[in-house]
């Protein structure tokens, strides 16, 4: 579900399942601290986890002014697998708890079904430098520091939901090789979240 928004190399709102793609408005210019705590969380586990029904689409159109405007716009929104991934792996909450108290962070998220969390920076010396310490203080933790992509000039037209039909038709017609004898026994299953 992740290919189209990947494919597009650009700040998008995603819908369905990824395969629904809108711009975002002009994003200011921000850095991330991505960081991941070395355990793999099961995607289909993290939905069967969660209860209640899902939050209502909240997207804005407006280009935020700042990174502080960026950061309050998101800080109003949630994402509602955290609650159930955190349940399932409890080290997400200090991966949150770590990446909003360094120095600079001006909000902290996990990405998608997790267990990736990510910090907003204004600039790359701030980014950078929570990365090492980061890195320093849990060194069995994947800690990466990058710039968040602005939207290409010229870029062309978004992916549509028909370009993921075909991706999707596409791929079931690669022959792959077939999956181990045994599930990895992290996750439970044969992918990681």
């Amino acid at each position: 579900a992740d290919a189209p928004v990947c494919l597009a190399a650009r700040p998008c709102f995603m819908g369905g399942v990824g395969e629904l793609l809108t711009e975002a408005p002009h994003l200011p210019s921000a850095w991330m601290v991505l960081a991941n705590p070395g355990v793999a969380v099961a995607t289909p586990a993290v939905f069967k986890s969660r209860r209640g029904g899902f939050s209502a689409p909240a997207r804005f159109e407006q280009s935020p002014a700042d990174l502080d405007e960026l950061a309050a716009l998101l800080a109003e929104r949630g994402n509602d697998l955290t609650d159930a991934a955190r349940h399932l792996c409890p080290v997400i909450g200090e991966v949150l708890a770590r990446l909003g108290a360094a120095k600079g962070s001006r909000l902290a998220r996990m990405s998608g079904s997790g267990a990736t969390c990510f910090g907003l920076f204004a600039n790359e010396d701030e980014a950078k430098a929570a990365a090492a310490e980061l890195a320093a203080d849990q060194p069995g933790w994947w800690v990466k520091a990058g710039r968040m992509l602005p939207r290409p000039a010229g870029s062309p037209p978004l992916p549509d939901a028909d370009f993921f039909d075909v991706l999707t038709a596409a791929a079931g017609k690669i022959d792959l090789a077939p999956p181990p004898a045994a599930p990895f026994p992290d996750t439970g299953g044969w992918g990681v979240g």
